[in-house]
């Protein structure tokens, strides 16, 4: 018997016009292809007309009915001589007609009401050191494309491995930071995003599928949020279509040519909302699938149609009515369904939905729990994941004395010591007025809480207990008896104050816009925040007793801080690495307090004591930085520290200039696993 030959990873998506040219492709008469339609849903489309209008059908979901119910029509009563559809399906179903009554039988057992399918089998596809991230398949389902940081932790590169056995194969060496890879429907080239980390750009780029000869695309904002996938392919390999951030808390969708370059917008998102992102192309490249968010949480899954020449077809209808949470669409085999993630909780939940609007999803309930970064593979039998949790602890150094350390250079390698360390995620520190305890967050009990320990990392407990609004950036209040943070709630974010004991929050904010990054002043009659009210992101401050809010900044602000006189207020600009400005806290000049005075990553990466603005810089956050003190009034930048230490997105000072605390760079470990018979 002839061997069949392997279907093309991606069946073409071309129209066939006319009830005859179905008929044709499926190697059957008119009649037949008519009755499959009536009776066993044949997807053919009509145009408008009534019925008496033109015909019409996509050869890519005739391809997928007919893997759906090949088998069952085989079997009818009224069956004609065995015939397969044309192209792909000549070779992969002459066996059949070879097969005579053995065939019959084996439809016969297929249509058994008893008959089990193969339940899905769990494997580890990697078992390696470190950490891996963002999987992606191959169009023929035998390769995967992920982000894997090395055998010595030290860079994370682009690696392709077998679905299988086999060692991996790097494809990227640049000591910028490579991932969210996803491979051209004809399997020949890989599009990926490379980010110099702590920089507010990347570059988005194409190299063939096993490695070499990269080529940038664009260079992108970073945007706070790191959707999955970032980007999708069109059909015929000529576009990426990409949420693209016009601004770090505004992205719409946009075509980008992989030739040129060029850049064509494709949605509009509504004023005010965060915008569209994670977008998929459906198998026949007909629709695309994405999360619109009215805040950093709060998205849902929209479907837009498509045009031959991938432009709009209509406006986005909105699939699912989630509060929190939608990530990570994937379209299944065969472009009926759309599956999707939702975390609102530290557990995964998997669900599918029709892909029209009025269905309801389904909880996947197959494959048990659930890591990220999900990954379908094309013909929706495998899924790929990355198991085990994101882990960062809270370190803590002694700094040298500022009379001794005075004029002196740097200590280098100075010693660290782990003093809030879990499983899960420790970040966001602050140190109470006296020095003796810390707020944190922190992830342990399921969902980001503010929790409070010594200084020493001792005695911790929960503070909050908001049960999914993630709880984030705790800060002590002068007097120390309470602790303001910000929540992601269902609406946006808001500003909270809580008693240093516990007991229920009260709301500072209340709306409009998103408000962020609170802080107090230094004699506790104010608290600053960051908020988009106005629509760019400006510090206001409200009155810490309740009252009507005050703008501060006007030229663009993510919070501050107050300075220790209570005269200026230090804050960033941009949300990655911007440098540190001031103003006076009742307004006037705006401007840069020094070129290397940044804070790193993000806008509350940053401290600021009587001592002066304490900031980090590396060229190697995985592994070192410095730790920097400028002073306002002599204008001088010293090295204090240089720590051989991974360096996360939060920092703090003791009051008394005792104690610096970071949070190191989070890491995933865990590995990516394989869902086979996925269904």
């Amino acid at each position: 018997m002839e061997k069949p030959k392997p279907a093309p990873p991606f069946p073409s998506g071309r129209r066939l016009e006319s009830w005859k040219e179905i008929a044709k492709y499926l190697d059957r008469d008119v009649r037949t292809v008519q009755r499959w339609e009536e009776s066993k849903g044949l997807p053919v489309r009509r145009l408008p007309g009534g019925e008496m209008a033109r015909v019409y059908a996509l050869e890519s979901e005739l391809d997928a009915w007919w893997d759906s119910r090949g088998v069952h029509l085989i079997a009818e009563a009224d069956a004609q001589p065995v015939r397969v559809p044309n192209r792909r399906y000549k070779a992969r179903w002459a066996g059949f007609a070879l097969a005579g009554a053995g065939l019959v039988a084996l439809a016969l057992w297929w249509l058994l009401p008893g008959r089990k399918l193969p339940e899905p089998h769990l494997v580890p596809l990697t078992s390696y050191v470190g950490e891996v991230l963002y999987p992606s398949f191959s169009p023929d389902s035998k390769q995967v494309v992920f982000t894997w940081n090395g055998e010595k932790q030290d860079n994370h590169d682009l690696y392709v491995k077998l679905v299988g056995e086999g060692d991996p194969l790097r494809l990227t060496t640049d000591p910028a930071w490579d991932g969210m890879a996803s491979w051209s429907p004809d399997g020949s080239h890989i599009a990926f995003l490379r980010w110099p980390i702590g920089s507010p750009k990347a570059q988005i780029l194409v190299m063939p599928a096993l490695g070499g000869g990269e080529r940038k695309l664009a260079d992108v904002l970073i945007n706070e949020i790191w959707p999955m996938p970032l980007f999708s392919w069109t059909r015929d390999g000529g576009e990426l279509i990409a949420g693209w951030p016009e601004s770090p808390h505004r992205t719409a969708l946009c075509r980008l040519d992989v030739n040129s370059g060029e850049r064509k917008r494709l949605t509009t998102p509504p004023v005010g909302w965060w915008g569209d992102d994670s977008p998929v192309v459906s198998p026949d490249g007909t629709r695309v699938a994405f999360i619109r968010r009215r805040g950093p949480d709060q998205g849902n899954l929209y479907l837009l149609r498509l045009t031959g020449d991938h432009e709009a077809a209509g406006e986005p209808r909105e699939l699912t009515h989630e509060s929190c949470c939608v990530a990570n669409p994937m379209w299944t085999g065969n472009g009926r369904e759309i599956l999707y993630v939702n975390r609102e909780t530290d557990i995964t939940r998997l669900h599918r939905i029709a892909a029209q609007p009025g269905a309801q999803p389904q909880l996947v309930r197959t494959i048990g729990a659930l890591g990220t970064h999900l990954s379908v593979s094309p013909r929706g039998d495998k899924l790929l994941y990355v198991s085990g949790s994101v882990d960062s602890d809270l370190w803590r150094i002694d700094l040298p004395s500022r009379q001794k350390h005075q004029g002196k250079r740097a200590e280098l390698g100075i010693g660290a010591l782990r003093v809030l360390s879990s499983s899960r995620l420790d970040a966001m520190p602050d140190f109470s007025p006296d020095g003796r305890r810390v707020a944190f967050c922190t992830n342990r009990s399921g969902t980001m809480e503010v929790w409070v320990a010594e200084a020493d990392g001792s005695r911790s407990r929960q503070l909050t207990f908001l049960g999914g609004p993630q709880a984030l950036l705790p800060r002590w209040s002068p007097d120390g008896r309470e602790i303001a943070f910000h929540a992601n709630t269902a609406r946006n974010r808001d500003v909270y104050v809580i008693s240093a004991e516990g007991g229920k929050p009260r709301a500072v904010t209340n709306g409009p816009g998103n408000n962020f990054v609170a802080s107090w002043s230094r004699d506790g009659k104010w608290i600053y925040y960051a908020s988009d009210r106005g629509g760019a992101f400006e510090c206001w401050k409200a009155p810490s007793a309740g009252g009507d809010a005050v703008q501060v900044t006007k030229q663009g602000s993510y919070g501050g801080i107050e300075s220790v006189d209570g005269r200026y207020l230090y804050y960033a600009k941009t949300l990655a690495s911007g440098a540190i400005w001031r103003v006076p806290v009742t307004g006037g000049e705006e401007r840069p307090v020094h070129p290397a005075v940044r804070a790193f990553r993000v806008p509350w990466n940053f401290a600021v004591t009587g001592a002066g603005i304490y900031t980090v810089a590396t060229e190697a956050p995985l592994s070192r930085f410095r730790l920097q003190l400028y002073s306002p009034r002599s204008g001088n930048l010293e090295i204090l520290a240089e720590v051989g230490k991974s360096l996360g997105r939060s920092m703090a000072i003791s009051p008394d200039d005792r104690w610096f605390m970071f949070q190191d760079y989070p890491a995933r470990h865990g590995d990516l696993m394989l869902v086979e018979n996925f269904r």
